[in-house]
């Protein structure tokens, strides 16, 4: 038995670093300890509960002190893969606060806690929505929040007919539309989460408008800020690469180390050759041909560009865009905010498990959100740099109507429909942590050649059934046994290519578990 479960640990440890592997990942420098100080330094100099009618914001003190959803959003990304759910909690507390009768969050809120603007902004949603996901499988409890808010976007924000993400939940779409909110990797995220299918058109529709814009970038794999869905100028803001743009690859990089998609590698390998051939110290904002290019200084373009850098084969230019990114003094909220979600990504840390990298199948049972290596192998923090917030900075970037914009991406049409915001009443989770389990049940997210896998599993009570979601249609039956766990498929199924996984129940327990006609699961 000993033997078997070595082998099992080897079996997933491989899994596991074949999964980027096979897309060409490899991090690019620091360790998860070289986020998590990044956090909690911006954290300290940007999360407040000053101002804030209920629970936590994220401020923008270059701009009055304000809040924007998006702020929120990305606080709540940061929040869950720092093991930190108090902060995480608050955030989500402050958004609900201010949701719309849509469902979702008015995008800027002043610094007196006053609604600015009660519309909503489609990529805010879909960070929200994503974090939601990974708070459910990391502590358990969200699930009914994620779903929700993965409806409000398919219902309010995604265009009927040409399923064009819009920028908001009342305006925009083939006419207008921002690239740099698409997110295909967490929209097929959504499907396998919700047991859907409908998201499969969405990230068609996305990379049919980046195809698009590639026609008139010369190759240089740059998109606009905003544009049509077929990739032309639009009258609703810039169109050339600048800040809003610059989240781009970001979330290309993202359904690339997620889902080895061929779109999104291609997009990267294109942008990583424009800046290699212009050097790491001129990435910045840029014309689509990239023949001029300007704002070089600020971290929110080589932020992100450090995430397509992963995909890169160029040594030279990996060394130089990390050498850029490690030692960069914060300036903004904008560029501190990609700063740290650039270092959850490039240390490889932003895995769909919301687990540290170097998490191996042999987990604590110790019903904390911590996690061990087998032998007590622990992370080294590697030195990181001092994330000191410095005197605000202001982006010179021309907004339509000529709003003035600092290193944040405005929105900068408020449609004259409004919305009344609406409050939503507080949802009482349960959690339940007892060890007399009664049900369990699985999402896995299922890759081509994968052998093993590691997932989270949700307890409930009052019940003796299973389901199992492994990409291949759901698998559902009754538990014969607890110890050992075994889970007898009703009609006989199995998970194609998937032949043993790892279970974590409630933080808590660990099982590996083979599959044949049934699942049988023995604690580790």
């Amino acid at each position: 038995m000993k033997s078997f479960t070595i082998l099992l640990i080897t079996l997933f440890v491989f899994a596991l670093c074949s999964i980027p592997t096979e897309a060409g990942f490899s991090t690019l420098g620091g360790t998860f300890s070289t986020f998590t100080n990044a956090y909690n330094t911006w954290k300290a100099a940007y999360v407040t509960s000053t101002g804030a009618p209920v629970g936590l914001r994220v401020r923008r003190p270059e701009n009055s002190d304000d809040t924007v959803s998006e702020g929120i959003a990305y606080g709540m990304i940061a929040a869950v893969y720092a093991n930190d759910r108090t902060t995480f909690d608050g955030l989500w507390a402050y958004a609900k606060h201010y949701f719309n009768s849509d469902g979702c969050m008015g995008w800027k809120i002043n610094s007196n806690g006053q609604a600015a603007d009660t519309n909503c902004a489609s990529d805010a949603e879909l960070d929200m929505a994503f974090s939601l996901i990974i708070a459910d499988r990391k502590w358990t409890g969200y699930r009914n929040d994620a779903i929700a808010m993965i409806n409000t976007i398919y219902n309010s924000e995604i265009e009927a007919g040409t399923l064009i993400l819009k920028p908001g939940n009342v305006w925009g779409g083939s006419t207008c539309t921002n690239p740099s909110y698409f997110s295909p990797g967490y929209y097929k995220l959504f499907d396998s989460y919700a047991s859907t299918t409908r998201w499969a058109g969405v990230v068609t529709a996305a990379y049919g408008v980046i195809a698009k814009n590639n026609l008139y970038n010369s190759g240089t794999g740059l998109v606009p800020d905003w544009c049509t869905a077929q990739g032309q100028q639009a009258g609703c803001g810039n169109y050339h690469y600048s800040y809003d743009a610059s989240r781009t690859p970001w979330r290309l990089a993202v359904d690339a180390y997620w889902y080895g998609d061929s779109n999104a590698l291609a997009q990267c390998n294109k942008l990583n050759t424009y800046w290699a051939s212009v050097g790491a110290n001129n990435i910045g904002a840029a014309s689509l041909n990239g023949q001029s290019y300007w704002d070089t200084s600020s971290s929110v373009f080589f932020s992100t560009a450090a995430c397509c850098a992963c995909f890169s084969t160029n040594s030279a230019y990996r060394s130089a865009v990390w050498q850029r990114l490690s030692n960069f003094p914060a300036n903004s909220y904008f560029g501190d905010s990609l700063h740290v979600l650039s270092y959850l990504f490039v240390t490889g840390s932003m895995d769909l498990n919301a687990a540290p990298p170097s998490v191996t199948p042999t987990i604590s049972r110790s019903p904390t959100s911590s996690k061990t290596k087998s032998k007590s192998v622990s992370r080294t923090a590697s030195p990181t740099r001092n994330f000191t917030p410095s005197a605000t900075r202001t982006a010179s970037t021309t907004k339509s109507k000529s709003v003035s914009k600092t290193a944040s991406p405005t929105r900068n049409f408020t449609p004259s429909a409004t919305r009344t915001a609406s409050r939503t009443k507080s949802r009482s989770v349960s959690r339940t942590r007892s060890k007399s389990l009664s049900s369990i049940s699985f999402n896995v997210n299922l890759n081509s050649g994968v052998n093993t896998w590691w997932l989270a599993a949700q307890v409930q009570p009052s019940a003796t059934s299973v389901t199992l979601n492994c990409g291949n249609g759901a698998l559902t039956g009754t538990i014969t046994s607890w110890d050992p766990l075994t889970w007898q498929a009703t009609p006989t199924q199995q998970c194609s290519s998937l032949n043993s996984i790892i279970v974590r129940i409630n933080n808590a327990v660990s099982y590996t578990c083979n599959f044949s006609a049934s699942l049988t699961c023995t604690k580790v």
